[in-house]
């Protein structure tokens, strides 16, 4: 074998050699929006806390910027802010500052922070966190913390506000509490204050405004005694409020009230605001913010009651999934819709916003046809999605997950049914095939036996088209099983526990996991030619991409560049890696600076030949077709149509061995199916290749 070890080293050298034009993951322009938990406020700049970490506008909302050097996780629930300090909590991680506006971070944590914060307030120089276990207090910047026993010891503090020399908490079971030393000692103050949970605090003057679980209470004597105010306040479970001159908003979970006589008569000013939930609102002089769910920020100027957007480079959604088809990429976005981009991720259209619907389930291409998994059903679009429509014969009212099985063939799941989705003459339907225990979470085709992930039961196998299934024996424990792919002779399984392997058709499993990361679960997987890539997430900093091209037997990081690592999905398209991150929107890595094309050695030349899968496919308008010889052979390779006439011919004559790629160009041909086949020796092999116009 001194030919193929000879082979492999000169590779190995030619493609190191090659200079990577960007050596790390890039975030895309999107899908803007995402969930804004907090706002802060410092003069005329916004610092927002995200399931995507921390972001900063300094011209108002018209746009932002990611601000997370050293910030180890993405969902950010509580901001601060004094000069140039700025002070974070993470849940499931702890307390990060700032020093320097956001542009570096560090942890200042103690054992009383691994959960996060709920409220966080700089008052002078003391730092004040409010947790479920009490209130806690720094006056060396972060470096050491003790809990304050005086009058909020055990208390769970959900809102803090300074105004003036007071200091207030809220909490969710004794009302409010002053402070009159920089949170030192407290007092309640809750004489007329009729509802205990406390969700936010506010000042407008001299004036206080608590918002509740009951609606809104004002004092006018720094907190000794409080009226209800909720005259026209048809939702009353609030969760923010801010003022602006006479002008007072409040958060609630049917949206916004405006009030403009100190709370006593309220109204819905609610115009393009998109999502009734509001987190957080802040007011810069007459322009106000409000977070809605999902949908990123919302700016009203000079006190109007309309609505806009503001999310011009706020990349925080939740991409579930994400599909190719064609030149085109998809992500399915929690909450949002699904939105399609035709330059690489640079831009985003949304093409289905009925957020009702689409909660992350899945998506999925099958030829020129796009279908989405929702929660009500399966809807498949043959237009990149300028229009949808339902797939008949699936239950109503149930959520679905749809499948691409090698591109060849569609199911779904519905509850614990299986379908096969066909197109009977422009109507697609679909056609039980069979049962599984709630449902799958993937399927993949090998030859004629399908594979199921099947998340608490395991890998499941049917070789009669999905009409039965059974459980693949051995090696999980009790690992939820996620995604699966076929990779050659070999079937990947993701889950709770890692990667396994399969090279006996299912019936044997072993872990395939060295190099992966502990606390993580293996949610999504994406192949080139014999190279696998793995996305993984899990607790607080854990998870990410990582890369094999041995078949599992070892794992690389390739997490360079990326600022969270909770990855959903993953997805190839031309040059490009493609990454759904949760709270952290669509990113990508060029494969050439991962993949250098090395090849195991003989055990998968059986036969002396190996004929892989075209990539990529479907394709536009070329394709590479890679084969590998392990000795000298005489090779025929071409492409024929559906009616078995020859199209082209892409090799004729004898080749040495080792690995060889040639590619298909398909530009003078119509979109459909054709099939490549190859001879060399005793050797005959066809695929098939998808070409989309």
């Amino acid at each position: 074998m001194k030919w193929l070890r000879l082979f492999l080293v000169m590779f190995t050298i030619n493609a190191a050699g090659r200079a990577p034009v960007h050596a790390q993951w890039v975030q895309t322009g999107g899908p803007t929006g995402g969930t804004v938990v907090c706002i802060a406020v410092r003069g005329t700049e916004l610092f927002a806390g995200t399931k995507g970490g921390v972001f900063y506008s300094s011209n108002r909302g018209t746009s932002w910027t990611p601000i997370n050097v050293g910030l180890n996780s993405n969902y950010v629930n509580a901001l601060a802010v004094s000069g140039t300090s700025l002070l974070a909590s993470v849940p499931s991680t702890g307390l990060f500052l700032s020093t320097n506006s956001g542009s570096t971070w560090t942890v200042v944590n103690s054992v009383w922070f691994k959960e996060g914060a709920n409220e966080l307030a700089i008052v002078g120089t003391t730092f004040l966190a409010g947790t479920s276990r009490g209130l806690f207090r720094s006056t060396n910047n972060g470096e050491t913390w003790n809990q304050v026993k005086d009058g909020v010891s055990g208390v769970y503090v959900s809102a803090l506000l300074s105004n003036g020399t007071d200091v207030f908490a809220g909490t969710s079971v004794g009302g409010v509490l002053r402070s009159t030393n920089e949170g030192e000692s407290w007092t309640a103050v809750n004489a007329g204050l009729s509802a205990a949970a406390i969700r936010a605090l506010a000042c407008i003057g001299a004036h206080l405004l608590a918002g509740t679980t009951n609606g809104i209470f004002l004092s006018t004597d720094r907190g000794t005694s409080w009226t209800a105010r909720n005259t026209g306040l048809t939702n009353t479970s609030i969760l923010s409020i801010a003022a602006s001159g006479k002008y007072i908003f409040a958060g609630t979970q049917g949206g916004v009230f405006l009030s403009t006589n100190d709370g006593a008569n309220w109204r819905a000013v609610n115009d393009g605001l998109t999502k009734p939930d509001v987190f957080a609102l802040a007011v810069i002089d007459t322009t106000v913010f409000a977070s809605s769910a999902f949908d990123g920020i919302f700016r009203s100027s000079d006190n109007d009651t309309r609505w806009t957007a503001a999310n011009t480079g706020l990349t925080g959604s939740d991409v579930y999934t994400l599909a190719v088809s064609g030149t085109d990429l998809f992500a399915g976005v929690s909450g949002r819709g699904i939105f399609r981009s035709t330059d690489d991720g640079i831009s985003w259209t949304v093409v289905n916003a009925d957020s009702t619907v689409f909660w992350g389930q899945n998506l999925a291409v099958n030829g020129p046809h796009i279908f989405a998994g929702t929660a009500v059903g399966a809807i498949v679009s043959a237009d990149k999605g300028a229009t949808w429509m339902s797939i008949d014969s699936l239950p109503l009212n149930t959520p679905v997950a749809v499948y691409d099985v090698n591109g060849e063939r569609m199911f779904a799941a519905a509850g614990n049914k299986i379908y096969e989705v066909t197109n009977a003459g422009g109507r697609w339907v679909a056609v039980r095939r069979g049962s599984a225990a709630n449902g799958f979470a993937s399927m993949a085709a090998m030859g004629s036996l399908l594979i199921a992930g099947a998340g608490y039961n395991g890998v499941l196998l049917s070789t009669d088209n999905g009409m039965n299934w059974t459980t693949a024996p051995g090696g999980f424990g009790y690992a939820q099983i996620g995604p699966v792919v076929v990779v050659d002779t070999s079937i990947f399984a993701g889950g709770q526990y890692g990667v396994f392997r399969s090279t006996d058709f299912g019936a044997g499993w072993y872990p395939a996991s060295i190099g992966l990361p502990a606390n993580y679960v293996v949610r999504t997987f994406a192949r080139e030619g014999r190279n696998l890539f793995a996305g993984a997430n899990g607790l607080a900093r854990w998870g990410g991409v990582y890369l094999t091209t041995d078949d599992g037997a070892n794992w690389k990081d390739m997490n360079a560049g990326l600022t969270s690592t909770a990855i959903s999905s993953l997805a190839i398209r031309g040059e490009y890696l493609y990454a759904g991150i949760m709270g952290g929107g669509v990113w990508r890595r060029r494969l050439s600076e991962m993949t250098t094309h090395v090849e195991t050695p003989s055990e998968y030349l059986a036969g002396h030949v190996l004929l892989e899968q075209n990539y990529p496919n479907p394709f536009n308008p070329s394709t590479t077709i890679r084969y590998g010889l392990q000795s000298r052979w005489h090779v025929n390779l071409a492409v024929y149509n559906t009616l078995g006439q020859q199209v082209s011919i892409l090799q004729n004559g004898e080749q040495d061995p080792g690995y060889h790629e040639v590619k298909f160009d398909g530009s003078s041909l119509p979109s459909g199916v054709y099939f490549y086949r190859m001879h060399a020796g005793s050797y005959s092999e066809t695929k098939k290749l998808l070409l989309i116009r």
